[in-house]
C-alpha cells in the first residue's frame, strides 16, 4: 500500500545546484526528482566539518607569501643576498612545510568522515 504524503517542500536551486543534481540523477539511473531527493535525505548521514583549519592556513600562507616577497624585494633591489635572508627563507620554508602537512591531516580527517558516512 503506497504511503500517503502530505508534505510538501519546495526549493530553489541555482543552475548550477540543479546541474549538479541532474549529474547525479544520471549515475544512478533516476528521472523524478522528488525520489532522489527522499532517497538522498533517507540513507546518507551528515557529516560536519570543522573548516577553522583551513581558514588559518589560509592566512598563514598568506603571510608566508608576503615575508618571501619583502625578501625578494630586498634582494633585488640590493642585488646582495645575506645570511639573514637565507636564514628567513629557511625558516619561511619550514613554516610552510608544517603547514601543508597540517593540510593534508585536514584532507585526511575529511576523508575519514566520508567513508564513515557511506
Amino acid at each position: 500500500m503506497p504511503r500517503y504524503r502530505d508534505k510538501s517542500l519546495y526549493i530553489k536551486l541555482t543552475a548550477e545546484e540543479e546541474r549538479a543534481m541532474l549529474d547525479k540523477m544520471k549515475i544512478m539511473r533516476m528521472t523524478n526528482k522528488g525520489e532522489f531527493v527522499r532517497l538522498a535525505l533517507t540513507t546518507t548521514q551528515p557529516v560536519n566539518i570543522d573548516t577553522s583549519g583551513f581558514l588559518a592556513l589560509s592566512y598563514e600562507i598568506n603571510h608566508l607569501g608576503i615575508n618571501l616577497n619583502q625578501i625578494a624585494k630586498k634582494v633585488n633591489t640590493t642585488n646582495a643576498v645575506y645570511e639573514n635572508d637565507i636564514r628567513e627563507c629557511k625558516e619561511i620554508f619550514a613554516k610552510a612545510e608544517k603547514a601543508l602537512l597540517s593540510f593534508y591531516d585536514l584532507i585526511d580527517e575529511v576523508d575519514k568522515l566520508r567513508q564513515g558516512s557511506k
